[in-house]
């Protein structure tokens, strides 16, 4: 990900509604980890040769937790549970094998699995997700069509398209609109006319920093 800006601000909730205080990260180009408070006058630091750093009219993309720490841990709880039912759905449909040290993982034991590991996610709102039953995991294998999920390989972009998608569709039938995403990238980051920190909350931004790499 790199090095970041943070505005610090109230923002709502996208489950609850409750206000608590959260960082709104952004990049710049040219970034140390700079702190502002939303409405914070900041003098720029825009490189006019290398296009990189902060200017007042410019603005960049913003990311934040999109949900609350009591949401977040219900939201993390049932993200287990989700990914757990579509291991199970796979296994149980021939399409999915685990192995564990060259032996392969019953559906009773990916129910265990899931129920102590949602257990841990509920209390700590861990996004963490069946790390104990995830292809890079040691001495774990998955077979997927009976290919071996390993990056870089046809199987592996198979099997994560198909997990993210089955993810994503349960966790929005269980009511979190944006399934398996904690992440809200609807905020744009802008200095106004007096160089003071701005957020705008939804739609898009302008010239913005990535967060993929």
């Amino acid at each position: 990900m790199g090095m970041f800006r943070t505005v610090w601000m109230d923002l709502a909730c996208a489950s609850c509604g409750m206000a608590r205080r959260i960082g709104v990260q952004f990049k710049t180009g040219c970034d140390a980890l700079q702190d502002y408070e939303l409405g914070q006058r900041v003098v720029e630091d825009f490189d006019e040769v290398e296009h990189v750093g902060l200017r007042t009219h410019d603005r960049y993309r913003g990311i934040a937790e999109r949900y609350c720490r009591a949401c977040r841990a219900r939201w993390a709880g049932d993200a287990v549970r989700a990914d757990g039912a579509v291991l199970l759905e796979a296994i149980e449909a021939g399409r999915l094998t685990i192995r564990k040290h060259g032996v392969a993982v019953t559906a009773e034991r990916v129910r265990e699995t899931i129920e102590r590991e949602a257990e841990q996610a509920y209390r700590t709102g861990s996004p963490q997700r069946l790390y104990e039953l995830h292809p890079s995991g040691r001495h774990t294998e998955f077979l997927w069509g009976g290919r071996p999920v390993v990056f870089p390989s046809d199987a592996w972009q198979a099997f994560w398209d198909y997990a993210g998608e089955q993810l994503n569709q349960r966790l929005k039938r269980a009511g979190w609109s944006a399934g398996g995403d904690q992440f809200r990238d609807d905020l744009t980051v802008y200095l106004d006319e007096e160089s003071r920190v701005r957020v705008d909350v939804g739609g898009d931004a302008g010239r913005a920093g990535s967060y993929a790499s």
